[in-house]
């Protein structure tokens, strides 16, 4: 099939391109209108730009998708600092308990030789707890430092991905007017 070449069509390609609305002299061809169906004034060009600019659209629509994902990665991510911070505050509270009980223990082992045994054991096994708090404390903190790395690794690969689409998508926009101007 010869390509037709007309300069207001390749200006409404442009304009198609640019988001402005074509004329109302050329019917606007479709992404379901077959090739050999396009009359004179529907070129080559015009059908694929309407292709690009279907394309075009569902990559926005890719890209808007991926916008809420990072954002609710990094709301839920949010969340779950403020939970741990929470779990942690309690933990501290906890061990801070725990620890003025052992000293009212120390106290009463004073008062009584038949408490000092008692109270030895309710010490070690209060040390115990704390030292198995202070061991979630770490983890949890680590934790969180693992999680906030991933985060940002997300968000960078997500950018990455963002602006290879945004370049793919200049590359298909930039073919339309190359190809017009070459065959001009």
């Amino acid at each position: 099939m010869e390509a037709y070449y007309d300069i207001n069509l390749a200006n409404e390609i442009d304009a198609m391109i640019k988001g402005a609305p074509m004329s109302k002299k050329t019917k606007k061809a479709t992404i379901k209108t077959p090739v050999k169906e396009l009359r004179k004034g529907e070129t080559i060009e015009h059908y694929n730009a309407v292709l690009l600019e279907d394309i075009k659209s569902k990559m926005e629509l890719v890209i808007e998708g991926m916008e809420g994902t990072r954002v609710s990665l990094k709301e839920d991510m949010s969340n779950l600092d403020r939970k741990l911070t929470g779990e942690i505050e309690l933990l501290k509270g906890v061990a801070h308990r725990h620890s003025s009980g052992i000293d009212m223990l120390v106290v009463a082992q004073n008062s009584t030789s038949n408490n000092i045994k008692e109270l030895a054991l309710q010490t070690v096994e209060n040390s115990q707890k704390i030292e198995t708090l202070q061991g979630h404390v770490v983890e949890n903190s680590k934790n969180i430092k693992e999680l906030k790395e991933q985060v940002g690794q997300m968000e960078k690969n997500l950018s990455d991905k963002i602006d290879a689409i945004d370049t793919h998508i200049d590359d298909h926009e930039a073919k339309p007017a190359a190809i017009a101007h070459s065959s001009h």
